[in-house]
């Protein structure tokens, strides 16, 4: 599948080759400045800022949706169990799932957006959970699995769109990170039930 698309210089949205308005903003597309992309299944794409091709934007927002996924779990058994619901959990998973729109959208400010989220979860997330609990070994699982899921999504958003950053992004994050949130949510889930 190959298609021509042009990037709108005023607001960055990707419209049809064949339009010389963009239907998003309205602005005047000139014919005479090439803003073409040239994609063929999504693997080669310069209509960007950066490097990443459209797969780059997809694989990171598929890891994004895996993880507010899993937050969404954790959530909705914390209701059941009557813990409560943690306003910050509910505005984390607002804007994950915000970030995954726009990821699954290609929008060009999404890179920046869900960078900086990887970077204040990495130094914020472990602090609150080691305040909030004071145990080492959670602080522990709880930065392993950040990193890996932040590294999984710096992975994909930074750099040239490579194959091998796939395959090690997917690794890691499956590995290092899926997994230990689905056994985390799992033991969760069966404290709750047996309590």
């Amino acid at each position: 599948m190959s298609h021509y698309l042009k990037k709108c210089p005023s607001c960055s949205e990707m419209i049809g080759g064949n339009l010389d308005k963009c239907p998003y903003c309205g602005s005047v597309v000139d014919v005479a400045v090439d803003h073409s992309v040239s994609s063929v299944d999504g693997l080669v794409y310069s209509g960007t800022d950066s490097d990443q091709t459209p797969l780059a934007y997809r694989f990171a927002a598929s890891i994004l949706l895996l993880g507010t996924l899993i937050g969404l779990a954790e959530v909705l058994v914390s209701i059941v169990a009557g813990d409560g619901i943690s306003t910050r959990s509910i505005i984390s998973l607002i804007i994950d799932a915000g970030l995954v729109i726009a990821l699954f959208r290609l929008d060009n400010g999404a890179r920046k957006w869900v960078l900086w989220r990887v970077a204040l979860g990495v130094i914020i997330y472990p602090v609150i959970i080691y305040a909030e609990s004071r145990d080492v070994l959670s602080l522990v699982i709880v930065i392993v699995v950040q990193l890996a899921y932040s590294g999984s999504l710096i992975l994909m958003l930074t750099g040239k769109s490579k194959p091998w950053r796939f395959i090690v992004a997917g690794a890691v994050f499956v590995v290092f990170g899926f997994l230990p949130m689905l056994v985390i949510l799992v033991l969760y889930i069966l404290t709750v039930m047996l309590w």
